[in-house]
């Protein structure tokens, strides 16, 4: 008798358990064509672009040439959209990025000469500057400059 009522018990389990199982439904995720990313990162060169999170090598960007809702799809000459530039352009206290004046999104690269520093505030006297607007330090208030640059 007690085989019989460990049998039902094991019996019933198995069935909640494959009740279970059948309430599980799987879906199909959508395509990253299906969402809007149908163009590969070659034929948006120069434009912004978004990336499908499915599938990398497909992007979104737009086939205008022009600005809309603060994003810039094309960049004037010298310039470039911010992810292109900022990679090549993020030295600390060496470079800074410059917005073009009219067009939102589109950046150009200002590196400082070699000896001179963006942000230095600690000189002595009176520092140079290079056409960038980054500064040399003649004199620190506390050591000596080094390479044109005072310690903190």
């Amino acid at each position: 008798m007690k085989n019989l009522i460990l049998a039902s018990v094991c019996f019933s389990a198995m069935l909640l358990n494959i009740q279970n199982v059948q309430a599980q439904t799987c879906v199909t995720p959508p395509s990253c064509s299906s969402l809007g990313y149908t163009k590969t990162v070659s034929q948006c060169s120069g434009k912004a672009m978004l990336k499908c999170p499915l599938d990398t090598s497909m992007v979104f960007c737009d086939s205008s040439s022009s600005s809309s809702g603060g994003t810039t799809t094309s960049c004037p000459a010298g310039y470039l959209p911010y992810n292109d530039i900022y990679p090549s352009c993020n030295e600390p206290n060496k470079t800074r990025l410059v917005q073009h004046s009219t067009t939102k999104g589109c950046y150009k690269c200002i590196k400082c000469v070699d000896g001179y520093w963006l942000g230095i505030n600690n000189c002595k006297g009176s520092p140079s500057f290079d056409s960038s607007g980054c500064t040399r330090c003649n004199e620190c208030y506390r050591g000596e400059p080094m390479n044109g640059y005072c310690g903190s």
